[in-house]
């Protein structure tokens, strides 16, 4: 049976091996090593030494975590959680600002609605946990409580963060995308004053300084 590979960015068991010794032949020298796969899919050896077993082991340890963290950087994991996307979402649009392409008055409207509205409310939950249902409840509370216009804002960051998401491989599909277009109320249909209405609309005319200045009254007469 073939040995399982390692996952992206990490490493297998740590062994350590003497490499020196003193006149008296006991060890002096350490060297330990593991290895780990690299983002290239590739497995490679790494290695570092010490006085003792434990100095060895540790400063390997050390080399292999700075190597986790470079093969982190920029990336997202399903592990991560929301509030990580959102803010990679937010340093983009603050580049687009920086760009010219979107307006400072966006920006700011995106940060109150994640500081007031998302984070509180689905920040601390894994990417792989932030299920189209789970967003969904969250982008409805919103609508009830909040309003619908600051559901559509919320809807829309949250989209475009799981979108990174998607593009950095933390997630397969973007579970904004299934939720349903947030309908806004329908509007009254228009109609006309009915005679009492349009009477005491003319009176309040007579009695406003600015519309006898602007002759709105005579429209009565049009």
């Amino acid at each position: 049976m073939p040995r399982k590979r390692l996952p992206l960015g990490t490493w297998g068991d740590i062994w350590t091996f003497p490499v020196g010794y003193d006149a008296a032949g006991v060890a002096n020298q350490f060297e330990a090593r593991a290895k780990f796969r690299n983002l290239d899919g590739v497995t490679r050896p790494v290695a570092a030494r010490g006085k003792t077993k434990s100095a060895a082991s540790n400063s390997l340890r050390e080399k292999l975590i700075k190597r986790e963290r470079l093969a982190d950087s920029g990336e997202l994991k399903a592990s991560d959680r929301v509030s990580k996307a959102v803010e990679l979402f937010m340093k983009d649009q603050q580049s687009s600002v920086e760009a010219g392409i979107n307006s400072p008055a966006t920006l700011e409207t995106y940060r109150y609605q994640t500081d007031k509205n998302i984070l509180p409310r689905i920040g601390e939950l894994a990417l792989e946990e932030a299920t189209t249902p789970r967003v969904n409840r969250v982008i409805v509370a919103i609508k009830d409580e909040v309003g619908a216009a600051s559901a559509k804002t919320c809807k829309s960051i949250l989209a475009g963060s799981f979108a990174l998401a998607v593009r950095y491989g933390a997630l397969k599909l973007n579970p904004v995308r299934e939720i349903a277009s947030l309908a806004s109320s329908r509007r009254k249909p228009t109609r006309a004053l009915e005679k009492t209405e349009r009477e005491d609309w003319f009176d309040l005319l007579r009695q406003d300084e600015r519309a006898v200045k602007a002759d709105l009254v005579d429209f009565r007469s049009s």
